[in-house]
């Protein structure tokens, strides 16, 4: 029996569910008109993540187990592991896969390395082209890819244990932010924030990216709802100011109300997210209300 589903995704023809396992290191094989298990694949240690290769040919497994770093592929014609790419640190927690479907990017969120990071991949090798830290960050959750391939956007928090409690106000203990990447090599980073001074989007999750590339939804876990911003006005932000600036920018509280366009309260603790093809519904996973 296979224990704890993570993650799914469903083929391009939409006949078979590929179901992650986390607890069995294993993907299930579903056929969606039956709803029966057609196969059972072993995968690394917890499988947290599965995405589909562009033309749906290959899936790619993110395994997140303790001192784990492997991506695993699956041929999705023979349903077989057919190889793996090793992540640049421990604990791979999500992939994206670039819109003309060349190249992956993974966070990377390994327990108690000082800069969580970013491996861009180039799939038809394997081969990692460049990693890119975001500074200070923790609890890589999402990532996904903008339309135009040009950006990466992923949500996290920002931990800074070194100060006293007494300076909890104005972001100083801890944030909730978006890190917007630039994918051209040595691109910018930017984490944006997500709190306000007397609004705090806790623990941000999931997230989805609408067609045109206009707004990004994320699952706010800790604060039961799904936040949606104004992605055309943060990237003018990244692309407008030098990265000394952005690093700035990652802890003024008053900044989110330039991109904020509204949050809308679901059930308890909205873990992913995603958007109807046409982009006018979003569904949200509640992970507490079931």
């Amino acid at each position: 029996m296979e224990v704890q589903p993570e993650a799914s995704v469903v083929s391009r023809d939409g006949r078979t569910l590929y179901v992650c396992n986390a607890e069995s290191d294993s993907v299930s094989v579903i056929d969606i008109s039956s709803k029966s298990v057609k196969k059972s694949i072993k995968v690394g240690d917890w499988p947290c993540s599965v995405k589909l290769s562009k033309d749906g040919s290959k899936a790619y497994v993110v395994c997140s187990g303790n001192m784990w770093n492997s991506v695993d592929i699956i041929d999705t014609s023979r349903n077989e592991k057919v190889g793996e790419i090793k992540t640049s640190h421990y604990g791979p927690r999500d992939i994206a896969i670039s819109p003309d479907g060349k190249t992956g990017a993974i966070i990377n969120d390994s327990v108690g390395s000082i800069n969580r990071t970013v491996d861009f991949v180039d799939l038809a090798s394997g081969r990692i082209t460049e990693t890119r830290p975001i500074h200070g960050s923790a609890n890589l959750r999402g990532i996904v890819y903008t339309p135009d391939g040009a950006f990466v956007l992923v949500t996290m928090e920002q931990p800074k244990n070194w100060l006293p409690v007494c300076e909890a106000e104005n972001a100083q203990i801890f944030s909730n932010n978006l890190a917007v990447l630039e994918t051209k090599p040595g691109g910018k980073v930017a984490c944006m924030p997500l709190d306000e001074h007397n609004n705090y989007d806790g623990n941000p999750y999931g997230l989805a990216v609408d067609p045109d590339g206009k707004y990004v939804y994320i699952g706010i876990r800790g604060m039961h709802r799904v936040t949606i911003l104004d992605l055309e006005k943060m990237i003018d932000v990244v692309v407008t100011n030098t990265q000394e600036e952005l690093d700035d920018l990652k802890n003024d509280l008053t900044l989110m109300v330039d991109y904020l366009v509204a949050r809308v309260n679901v059930g308890l603790g909205p873990s992913s997210v995603c958007l109807s093809p046409d982009g006018k519904y979003c569904y949200a996973a509640n992970y507490f209300s079931n």
